[in-house]
């Protein structure tokens, strides 16, 4: 119908499903803001006999209205929902996925760094959903990496010194510690790791190859000059 609306919901115990929310185009509707993007709540959705999930009852919990009030915040916020949207598959449960996104939201709601937090869950997210490459082995030969990495090619795949050979796209050195703290450390930890710019600068290359290699051309915006 024409007063409902489709909403993409990420669920703790469902993982990403489509939701169909009866009347909510009409103004005024019984949500009300209520599922706006950003918001968490607990829902009550059953499922039609068609299959569809239909949402009966949201009652509001966090809306984060401090991210709201910051645009660094907010673009993080929802640069990082996107990329949960555009890379989950339907109805697979990640609970531990759901509990950590939750930890960012908190996290820049009370004033953490926005910026190094999204990065630290890329990574996390990337790892749940199994697409992260190993940050400590050499994919090539399966020794420790230590102190620097080598990006050979489009794959954001890392490799030793001593595979590298010629052609590598990128070197990590700083940045190869500052990946390797950020993937190792709880979220909320990982506000508090200090880092260069060049080590931030590295980082950045690295995510924007694995987002390229991940989605495929889809395209998110990413670019340290618009954070």
């Amino acid at each position: 119908m024409r007063s409902d609306k489709i909403l993409s919901v990420f669920s703790r115990e469902l993982g990403k499903i489509v939701v169909v929310a009866p009347g909510c185009a009409k103004v005024p509707n019984r949500f009300g803001g209520a599922i706006e993007p950003l918001n968490y709540g607990i829902s009550n959705i059953y499922r039609s006999v068609g299959g569809n999930f239909y949402l009966r009852e949201y009652e509001l919990k966090k809306p984060f209205w401090e991210i709201r009030r910051s645009l660094n915040r907010l673009e993080s916020a929802l640069f990082i929902l996107s990329l949960v949207d555009k890379t989950s598959p339907l109805e697979l449960p990640e609970p531990e996925l759901f509990d950590t996104l939750l930890v960012f939201l908190d996290l820049i709601d009370s004033g953490g760094d926005p910026i190094l937090l999204r990065y630290a869950v890329i990574l996390k997210i990337f790892h749940f959903l199994g697409f992260l490459p190993s940050l400590d082995t050499c994919s090539s030969c399966s020794g420790k990496i230590s102190k620097e990495a080598f990006v050979k090619g489009d794959t954001p795949i890392l490799v030793c010194g001593n595979c590298a050979g010629e052609g590598t796209a990128l070197k990590l050195t700083e940045g190869l510690n500052l990946l390797q703290e950020m993937r190792r450390k709880p979220l909320a930890l990982c506000g508090r790791i200090k880092y260069t710019s060049r080590g931030l600068e590295e980082v950045i290359t690295y995510l924007e190859m694995l987002l390229r290699g991940v989605l495929g051309g889809v395209g998110l915006e990413f670019s340290g000059s618009n954070i």
